[in-house]
């Protein structure tokens, strides 16, 4: 109950019906896409990677005004996004640890009240015990299973009177090793003459590039049959790339975990390669 009345204050949900204007704004941008659009609009307020800062008491009316206009931007969008986003683990570890909250230029915004601050440490407290039980459910189910794939092994056991000389004798002599013949003068000549040979063909071959490795560094569009799962992309959503790496595919979408911990779905011409540096 406090959270749902934590998240209310933030959010102020005056309106109880969507306007027709925001009706007409299609299509809107996913939460996923909006929060990283949020996040480079509003870098002081809203963090994309490690801890967050706390917002300001009714910040949804002054980020609805401060995006109105924006392309697939609306209220309705907003409320939802700002719901997401005020439950993850690192924005309530940021309410547990900060005292003061932030508006969307980064100023002060008033303190974070006490009961704000507990119920964001009970939340996390329950979350630590969820992830500790999830992980030792899953070492179990895994040791289960490497025990039922485990087969005995077949032959008869190796006896204490096997080894040594007498298990020899009962496996009968080995059989003599070949000796290795030695090279003639005529072969050591040959090789040192086709060493000159190979080493002009190895140098006259041509320099196959990666049309991947080009594209990266041209930044061209890619297409879905030269993305892999577990690639790594650039996903352009607004003035700036997004960094991320590909989760799965279905045909031109692709679906792609940002690095800010979020996950969207694009098509495959919005993305380019990233390079090492990222």
């Amino acid at each position: 109950m406090a959270q749902m009345e934590q998240v209310e204050q933030v959010e102020q949900t005056v309106e109880q019906q969507t306007p027709v204007a925001e009706v007409a704004q299609q299509p809107s941008l996913s939460p996923e896409a909006l929060l990283a659009l949020l996040c480079e609009q509003f870098p002081k307020c809203f963090i994309a990677r490690g801890e967050c800062r706390p917002l300001k008491i009714g910040i949804l009316d002054s980020l609805a005004a401060r995006t109105a206009g924006q392309p697939g931007v609306s209220k309705t969008r907003l409320r939802e996004v700002l719901r997401r986003y005020t439950n993850t683990t690192r924005y309530l570890q940021g309410v547990a640890a900060a005292s003061k909250r932030v508006d969307l230029d980064g100023e002060d915004a008033g303190d974070v009240a006490e009961d704000h601050v507990s119920h964001a440490q009970q939340q996390l407290a329950e979350r630590r015990e969820r992830h500790k039980a999830e992980a030792k459910a899953r070492a179990r189910a895994a040791g289960g299973e490497q025990g039922e794939g485990e087969r005995p092994r077949r032959g008869r056991p190796q006896a204490a009177g096997d080894s040594g000389a007498a298990g020899e004798q009962r496996r009968g002599p080995r059989p003599p090793q070949r000796e290795r013949r030695p090279q003639a003068d005529g072969d050591s000549r040959r090789s040192r003459a086709e060493l000159p040979r190979r080493e002009a063909q190895s140098a006259a071959a041509p320099v196959v590039r990666d049309s991947v490795s080009e594209m990266a560094a041209d930044n061209q569009p890619l297409t879905a049959a030269q993305l892999v799962v577990n690639q790594r992309v650039k996903v352009q959503t607004g003035a700036r790339p997004v960094y991320g790496t590909v989760v799965a595919m279905q045909g031109d979408n692709v679906q792609v975990g940002l690095d800010n911990g979020l996950s969207v779905w694009v098509k495959s011409e919005a993305l380019s390669l990233a390079t090492a540096r990222s």
